[in-house]
């Protein structure tokens, strides 16, 4: 599951950017206003949001751009 370009140019936990607000993804180098809100849109929707939860659930945890294992 990916995000739209942009969010690439941060490091953080997937929870973490998707409590981003708009400034903070404008504050980003490449971000402009048009992709600040397709990142607020893409980790708003209810689908993303769901999946992120299943993976959450199943041990998994998105971070920095990859999804890692924590089991490990």
């Amino acid at each position: 599951m990916g995000a739209p370009p942009g969010s690439e140019a941060v490091r953080g936990e997937w929870y973490e950017l998707a409590s981003y607000q708009r400034e903070q993804w404008q504050a980003v180098p490449g971000v402009g206003p048009v992709r600040a809100e397709a990142l607020l849109a893409f980790f708003s929707h209810p689908e993303v949001q769901r999946m992120a939860a299943q993976l959450n659930q199943a041990g998994l945890l998105v971070f920095n751009g990859s999804i890692t294992n924590q089991a490990r």
